[in-house]
């Protein structure tokens, strides 16, 4: 439980800031596809449905 502890203090700084690029989606792993339970599984479509939207209004 150190890393909980350490991102809320302040003064952390980016050192790879040049290599981070923006990124407005999200990454998530599982163990597989196969098995996803089926709260998670309800879980991520809301989140790419809500991406989706989100992405719609910004064409717009």
């Amino acid at each position: 439980m150190l890393a909980p502890k350490a991102c809320r203090r302040p003064g952390l700084i980016r050192v790879l800031e040049p290599w981070c690029r923006p990124f407005d989606g999200f990454n998530l792993y599982t163990l597989s596809r196969e098995q996803i339970p089926l709260k998670l599984r309800v879980f991520v479509d809301f989140l790419v449905e809500k991406r989706q939207s989100l992405m719609a209004k910004q064409d717009i």
